[in-house]
C-alpha cells in the first residue's frame, strides 16, 4: 500500500508535501510533475497552515496522482487508486 502519514514538525508544508508524495511514488522530488506551486500557492498554503492553531484547519486536494490530506499539521498522501478502497 503506497501510503504515507507524518506528524508536523518545524519544516514548511509545502516543504513536507512534495518530499511526501515524492516518497510515496518512489520519486525524487524534484521530479514531481507538475512543480506543486502550479496546483496550490506554496506561500499560502503554508500561511493557512501555520495559523491554523487549534481551529482545525483541513486542506485536501489533488497533486501528481495523489490525494494530500492536513488536519492540523499532520500529513497523509494516498495514491489516487487507493483513496477509493
Amino acid at each position: 500500500m503506497n501510503e504515507y502519514h507524518r506528524p508536523g514538525n518545524v519544516e514548511s508544508t509545502s516543504l513536507r508535501i512534495v518530499e511526501a508524495v515524492a516518497d510515496t511514488l518512489g520519486s525524487d522530488p524534484c521530479t514531481l510533475n507538475p512543480p506543486l506551486g502550479t496546483v496550490v500557492d506554496p506561500d499560502a498554503l503554508d500561511s493557512l497552515i501555520e495559523s491554523g492553531g487549534e481551529t482545525g484547519v483541513e486542506v485536501t486536494f489533488t497533486y501528481a496522482d495523489c490525494r494530500v490530506s492536513l488536519t492540523q499539521g499532520d500529513l497523509v498522501v494516498q495514491t489516487l487508486g487507493e483513496t477509493n478502497q
